[in-house]
């Protein structure tokens, strides 16, 4: 992998809130555009799910590959 290819994250409870706060989001905002509730995008913030299921992973790789949020 070169140095300027896109590392897809590991997505935790950090790195989702980052993500939203670079996106500008608000937890409501983040989750309307995700179609899912408010309330996963604060279980995901708080480590409640430790583990995001591999379709919440890959939607918030493309998110991130689309916003050049970048993470290693």
């Amino acid at each position: 992998m070169t140095s300027g290819e896109f590392r897809k994250p590991m997505w935790d409870a950090e790195r989702v809130l980052a993500f939203r706060h670079y996106l500008g989001f608000t937890q409501e905002q983040m989750a309307a555009y995700l179609g899912t509730a408010q309330a996963t995008i604060s279980d995901w913030e708080t480590a409640r799910h430790q583990t995001l299921r591999r379709t919440s992973q890959h939607v918030l790789n493309l998110m991130a590959e689309r916003a050049g949020f970048w993470l290693t």
